[in-house]
Order: structure tokens, then C-alpha cells, then sequence
């Protein structure tokens, strides 16, 4: 994973935990595939601060399963890695939770339990 939001990047304005934030948005852009894209990246980095946020899209085993940690920026991958669960490792109830996140919440969304293509 490169680092392209680094302390730099807040300015004057560095929060405690920046270097948690730069490590979920250099995550996301490197799955999102737009390091290259200067646009984009502000884009992103707006859109987390101004609230709207951006999504992760966990997997999780069952109902019972309520750790965050195993998914994707991209749902697309976030699918296929719920589908594999259903098909190789004994999880038929696999599923994705999309989790938007902001600078101040992670907040579930959404629920995604058809995974047919």
C-alpha cells in the first residue's frame, strides 16, 4: 500500500488519529485503482470529511458474525469474497453489510444477502 494521504495532508488540522484515516483512504485508493486519478482522490478525500463518506463493503459469515474487518472498498470483490464463503467454506449464509465511513462514524447501511450474478 503506498501512502499518498500522509500527515502532510490535514494541514494545520491534524487529528489524533490521522494516521488511522490515511490508512483507511490509502487503502481505498489503492482498491478503488485511483492513484493516478488527482481528481478522484480529492474526490474521496471530500467526500469522507463532508459526511457523505465512503463505503466498505464487509463480508460476514452468519448473523452471528459482527466483525467489520474482512471486505472490500470494491463491492464487486466484497461479493465474490461472500460467495466464495458460501460455496468453499461450509457459510451458506455468507453475506455483504455496506459500512459507510466518516471522518466521525462507521454506520451499517446496508445489507447484501443476494449474491447471484
Amino acid at each position: 500500500m503506498s501512502n499518498y494521504i500522509t500527515a502532510e495532508s490535514f494541514g494545520s488540522d491534524l487529528p489524533e488519529n490521522w494516521e488511522l484515516i490515511a490508512e483507511k483512504l490509502n487503502r481505498a485508493i489503492d482498491e478503488l485503482g485511483i492513484a493516478d486519478d488527482h481528481d478522484a482522490v480529492n474526490e474521496l478525500w471530500n467526500d469522507y470529511f463532508d459526511g457523505k463518506g465512503i463505503n466498505w463493503y464487509a463480508v460476514l459469515l452468519d448473523r452471528e458474525d459482527n466483525d467489520w474487518g474482512t471486505g472490500s472498498y470494491v463491492s464487486e470483490k466484497a461479493i465474490e469474497m461472500a460467495r466464495y464463503y458460501r460455496k468453499n467454506n461450509d457459510y451458506p449464509d455468507a453475506y455483504v453489510v455496506v459500512i459507510n465511513l466518516t471522518y466521525s462514524d462507521e454506520v451499517a447501511v446496508e445489507e447484501i444477502h443476494d449474491l447471484d450474478d
